[in-house]
């Protein structure tokens, strides 16, 4: 074993060994050649500690931090920097203090090492295709596919066409993604042959994993980001297998399998925690944070929000499932005021990035629901509009679905309620097939609202019915209870006299919503009525019963619990 050879002759040391140190620097290769990140990198800190040449000392040191972090070893990286000589200028370093920085979230710090690094004259010739490689991770991170095609050719021009360079592998990898954010939809360069034992197969199976996610190919997408996340403690690299496991829980959501998402989402939590790798925690805890929330565990979704972030200085790919997540839970609680709010960091976003890639952030139905609830329907269909465009011109299946929902329920808002049936039947064509019950619920349930609306309860029922069955699969518990309320309130097959309460269905649900404590905006979101309606409903309701205000139909509504 060369490598507790190495080990057994390091402790013997006691000093200087420049002939050992030489040696480790050599071993260092290797294990760089052969993917095992860690073990480079703790070979290039035993070298650099057995030198007696200053230089040296720095560039093992500074590359021996590299490669902890290409192992996804941030928090042991960091406290390594603090050694670092910061007088001198030092590309290289520099560079790798960007990396670091990335890997915690920090888009502004990074950015400024790296446009430092950008300035200084390199002192290695390695030091533009190491600044390049590094510049093409923090444009996907920045959402910048522009910027990753620029970047991603200087690595490979510098490394050569045919490289195999671990360097070049990655960038390859990383252009795959942004040729597919580019041009959603369209066929993007083929991968490499790659050998699946080869440590740089994990960066090709991530970015294809993640691409078929985004193009709505769920089987293939398990497959490949499944095949993505196995790491050995001396092969592979945890920071893509965290990048796997986060697209792997998204899209074990979609799929309805819920439970095993929220296993692959808590294995990776506690991982990025013990590796302080803060820039994959939101789009890891959003899966989470959607999931437990729909179920009813408002504690356990406040655990997953509480790794979100949305700060000015945070990365696109943090901010975006971010907000999302926020949104969906402030829908799940009902609170539709706060998903619009939520909305807000992206659409800051929006004004000076390209977020509309269909597949990839669908942010776009979670906000403009909240505005048609809202009554703002001109503002959601100029929203919805250019994604739906986009997404049609590349037959974008699930994108068409949700937005066409969004769409039927502007029309049902606006009384066209032939057209909206017309919108709903087709978003539940462009699902078929595609294993979504996820979507699919949410289809049935905007469905059922919008028809029980406009006076059609028979066939509300019924489109309720479906997306109750659908979320009692997934375990969906406030949305059952949401389908329940609106079937409770259309009054199908409840005697549509006043019942032993004195109150019809739909009194009875406003009833039972304001007793909760829910304000009239927030029932009139839930039920999806006007607030003018709920306030009609309630002036009724204390006519009727002889009540005077809320506290009185609390007590009232406790009292007569089940007798309908």
């Amino acid at each position: 074993d060369p490598d507790a050879a190495l080990a057994h002759r390091a402790a013997l040391a006691t000093g200087p060994d420049p002939g050992l140190a030489t040696e480790y620097r050599r071993r260092a290769d290797d294990h760089v050649r052969a993917g095992r990140w860690g073990a480079a990198g703790d070979a290039l800190l035993t070298a650099a500690r057995l030198t007696d040449d200053p230089d040296r000392r720095l560039e093992w040191t500074t590359s021996g931090i590299d490669a902890l972090i290409g192992a996804g070893r941030i928090s042991e990286a960091g406290a390594l920097t603090r050694g670092l000589d910061r007088v001198r200028p030092d590309p290289h370093r520099d560079s790798v203090l960007a990396l670091l920085a990335l890997h915690r979230g920090h888009a502004t710090e990074a950015d400024t090492l790296l446009g430092l690094a950008a300035r200084t004259t390199p002192t290695r010739p390695d030091d533009r295709v190491d600044l390049a490689r590094k510049m093409v991770v923090h444009a996907l991170c920045g959402w910048r596919p522009d910027e990753i095609a620029r970047w991603t050719s200087e690595v490979v021009d510098a490394a050569g066409t045919g490289s195999t360079s671990p360097a070049a592998a990655e960038a390859r990898a990383v252009a795959m993604l942004g040729s597919a954010i580019s041009a959603p939809g369209a066929p993007g360069p083929p991968p490499p042959p790659v050998d699946p034992a080869d440590p740089v197969a994990q960066r090709f199976e991530m970015a294809a994993g993640w691409i078929a996610l985004a193009g709505d190919d769920l089987e293939t997408a398990r497959v490949r980001l499944e095949a993505a996340i196995p790491t050995t403690e001396v092969t592979g690299s945890a920071r893509i297998s965290l990048w796997s496991q986060a697209w792997l829980a998204r899209t074990l959501l979609l799929r309805g399998e819920w439970d095993d998402a929220l296993r692959v989402v808590d294995t990776a939590a506690r991982r990025i925690d013990e590796l302080e790798l803060d820039l994959l925690a939101p789009v890891v805890h959003w899966t989470g944070a959607v999931i437990r929330a729909m179920r009813g565990d408002r504690l356990g979704a406040a655990t997953h929000t509480r790794h979100l972030t949305t700060r000015p200085d945070a990365y696109p790919v943090q901010i975006l499932p971010s907000a999302m997540a926020r949104m969906q839970v402030a829908a799940a609680n009902g609170e539709h005021s706060g998903a619009r709010r939520a909305a807000e960091p992206i659409l800051a976003l929006a004004t000076r990035l390209d977020v509309d890639q269909p597949g990839f952030w669908p942010w776009h139905e979670l906000y403009a629901h909240a505005l048609v609830l809202d009554g703002r329907t001109a503002g959601a269909e100029e929203l919805i509009t250019p994604v739906e465009r986009r997404a049609r011109e590349i037959g974008h299946r699930s994108t068409l679905a949700r937005l066409g929902a969004v769409r039927a329920r502007i029309l049902n808002a606006r009384g066209d309620v032939e057209g909206a049936e017309r919108l709903f039947r087709d978003s539940l064509d462009h699902l078929e097939g595609l294993g979504m019950p996820f979507h699919s619920a949410r289809v049935h349930l905007a469905r059922g609202q919008a028809l029980r609306r406009s006076g059609r309860r028979r066939e509300a029922h019924l489109a309720l019915g479906a997306a109750r069955d659908l979320y009692e699969q997934l375990g969906a518990t406030v949305y059952v209870d949401r389908c329940d309320r609106e079937r409770r309130a259309g009054g199908v097959d409840v005697a549509r006299t006043v019942g032993p309460v004195g109150l019809t269905p739909q009194e009875r649900a406003v009833a039972d919503l304001v007793a909760a404590g829910r304000t009239n905006a927030q029932t009139a979101e839930a039920l999806f009525l006007s607030v003018k309606t709920v306030q009609y409903h309630l002036t009724r309701i204390y006519a009727r019963l002889g009540l005077r205000g809320r506290t009185e139909l609390a007590l009232y509504v406790e009292r007569t619990a089940g007798a309908d």
